[in-house]
């Protein structure tokens, strides 16, 4: 048709009247001025996206299409879109800030704080008599009790609202203890309503602040300057509560998960220490065993020094019976004689060598054999001591050095020369100094 070619998508401004809702979800209703009116059909696809509720009286904007509806012969217009009037012009305004702060880096990712693990105080910047305030309080009761939770009431909306929100975020800054993260929130509403989070001062004192700021203003679907100013976003307020604080469920099955294992590690840890230490106790000897090894030792030696001194006394003879065969088939008797006295001269300092080797030799392993007895505990009980020792299952028990070791009732074991003896412990009493 020529009109809906002539204007195939316009802006209309006006206000409702004759407003109807059919089974049907379409909109019926007329638009009017103190001049004329014309009537408008919205259908349900499209106003199921209009938030605000239409009512009689409204004064909107509409985009829409011009069309006859041919079977009455009337001029409509098919509503594409609608808004209550001025809402344009504050979406206009809304998108010129957006750009203005974006352009100067407010928005950077960079600049955007970290929110702490666990909190331990946070402050709330609402409407005290909001339903967004119980709605942070709910969860946080039940996620994360042991949080501080302060309260800062501001208005939300109208005149005040401004001059309010600033005067608690230069608060937040001067509180002390300082908190760890801040909740700007508020509930749903239209652009109007949340307009305050819309203004230019609010954004840069949100930016000013010192503390992480996590926006949870209106619904899911609404987003206001400060939600791209501050460090973090929320839909809601409720998810405000589950983005700063940690479950108190999930931390306790962490720290149940955490203590199983280091109980587990420690369990490994002691067992291996065990484990070495047996090793170590089955490597060690006896003090027994080690001087009865020694001696066998020293008397192998022994043996063996007095088996090389008698080969050489046999060595030395053989060689004087062959010196003297030598003599005595040449029978010089005249060299015989001469050099008689100095073979038995020559014999006896043979002798005397040998002799006096062998008295060195037994001397030596007399003062080793002394020397290992005087540090041995077989040797010390056989001079009527004993030692004393707490019985661990081993041979010789723990030994016992100071009285601190034992307590009255214990039993103990006296290891002797040639046995031990059991005992109980009645008194232990500190030797005086005098003593000493």
């Amino acid at each position: 048709m020529l009109i809906e070619e002539a204007y195939p998508l316009i802006q209309i401004e006006g206000e409702i009247s004759n407003f109807r809702q059919p089974t049907s979800g379409h909109w019926y209703f007329s638009l009017k001025d103190d001049r004329s009116q014309l009537r408008c059909a919205m259908f349900v696809n499209r106003n199921r996206s209009i938030r605000q509720p239409i009512s009689d009286g409204m004064h909107v904007v509409i985009r829409a299409k011009l069309t006859l509806y041919e079977t009455r012969g009337d001029f409509q217009a098919l509503v594409e879109y609608i808004e209550p009037a001025g809402e344009g012009a504050l979406r206009a305004a809304f998108e010129r800030l957006k750009m203005k702060l974006s352009d100067e880096g407010l928005f950077n990712s960079a600049l955007k704080k970290p929110l702490p693990t666990m909190p331990r105080r946070i402050v709330v910047i609402s409407s005290s008599t909001g339903a967004a305030f119980q709605d942070i309080v709910s969860v946080i009761e039940r996620r994360y009790p042991i949080v501080n939770l302060m309260l800062i009431p501001t208005a939300v909306q109208g005149v005040e609202a401004e001059y309010e929100i600033l005067k608690a975020l230069n608060q937040v800054d001067t509180l002390h203890p300082v908190p760890d993260v801040v909740v700007l929130a508020r509930g749903g509403g239209s652009i109007e309503d949340l307009w305050a989070f819309n203004l230019e001062t609010v954004a840069r004192g949100i930016a000013a602040s010192q503390i992480p700021i996590v926006s949870a203003i209106g619904h899911e679907t609404d987003y206001t300057i400060s939600d791209f100013v501050a460090d973090h976003r929320a839909a809601t307020p409720s998810a405000a509560s589950e983005l700063i604080t940690p479950s108190a469920l999930e931390l306790a099955a962490s720290l149940s998960r955490s203590r199983n294992s280091l109980q587990m590690f420690i369990e490994s840890r002691v067992l291996r220490g065990r484990e070495a230490l047996s090793a170590s106790s089955n490597r060690l000897i006896h003090p027994g065993r080690a001087i009865k090894i020694k001696t066998e030792r020293i008397k192998e030696l022994h043996q063996r020094m007095s088996q090389r001194t008698s080969g050489a006394l046999v060595k030395a003879e053989i060689s004087l019976d062959h010196v003297n065969e030598l003599f005595r088939k040449a029978n010089p008797l005249a060299a015989v004689d001469a050099r008689s006295s100095a073979i038995n001269n020559l014999l006896t300092s043979i002798q005397r060598a040998v002799q006096l080797k062998v008295a060195s030799s037994h001397n030596y392993l007399k003062s080793l054999a002394r020397a290992l007895n005087a540090v041995s505990p077989l040797d010390t009980l056989e001079r009527g001591y004993g030692i004393v020792a707490l019985p661990d299952g081993s041979q010789w028990g723990q030994p016992i050095s100071t009285i601190d070791q034992v307590n009255p009732g214990e039993t103990i074991v006296a290891h002797i020369t040639d046995g031990t003896i059991e005992a109980e412990v009645i008194h232990t009493h500190e030797r005086p100094e005098s003593d000493l």
